[in-house]
């Protein structure tokens, strides 16, 4: 089992060599592979096509992850800006936990889900890009408690388990035994500390869903517990 993002558990290294390269100003691609390594793709203006899936052939090969289909999605630079295509696999696509039915134009931050395989899309722009749509990667995670986190993975979990939405205060309050007000208390402060005061509040779970995808601070492991 891969935990692809592994965001959390960056050595300094690898923080090192993210940061440089987002810094450089091209677009990349990060995740592990099957033997937990990290690793960057370029996106650079060389490469407007890349195939993703089981195949030896893919430009991105995914042999180690049995949920990949053989030729799972195509990633495409069109216009200045890269897209992700699901190609009919049969698990899907995700983009922020949600399933890719057409093309989908990337964002910095976004974070793609390949069977059991996750990828960071990063814009690759200086921090005062205006390209750049998610936090500076040197700048610090949050760190929510024991309470607030358990409250985080059930709001996570129909995202990664179906590419479902964003669970609801009632079903978390349902598996975790507790009130809907303590959810909603935990819920608060987690938007605080991710930082999503300014995302529309029809959009505020959804957007937080991402960014803790995004960050690591939850993954495939934490619903397999």
């Amino acid at each position: 089992m891969t935990d692809a993002l592994g965001l959390h558990r960056r050595t300094p290294a690898e923080l090192k060599a993210v940061i440089d390269a987002a810094r450089a100003g091209q677009p990349f691609l990060e995740y592990r592979d099957g033997d937990e390594a990290q690793l960057l793709v370029p996106l650079g203006p060389e490469r407007d096509r890349i195939s993703i899936g089981r195949l030896p052939g893919c430009e991105l090969p995914l042999a180690w992850d049995t949920e990949v289909s053989r030729a799972h999605a195509l990633l495409e630079q069109a216009g200045g800006a890269w897209t992700i295509e699901d190609r009919g696999s049969s698990n899907g696509t995700l983009v922020n936990a949600v399933r890719v039915a057409r093309p989908q134009v990337l964002r910095d931050g976004d974070v793609i889900r390949i069977g059991r395989t996750q990828f960071v899309f990063h814009a690759g722009a200086g921090d005062d890009d205006p390209r750049r749509t998610t936090p500076a990667l040197d700048r610090v995670t949050p760190n929510p408690t024991d309470s607030q986190r358990k409250v985080l993975v059930e709001l996570c979990r129909p995202a990664l388990e179906r590419g479902g939405a964003a669970a609801s205060n009632r079903e978390i309050a349902e598996t975790l035994f507790v009130s809907v007000e303590t959810v909603k208390t935990h819920i608060r402060a987690l938007f605080d500390a991710f930082e999503v005061g300014d995302v529309p509040q029809y959009h505020k779970r959804t957007e937080l869903v991402r960014r803790a995808l995004e960050t690591g601070l939850v993954s495939v492991h934490d619903i397999e517990r």
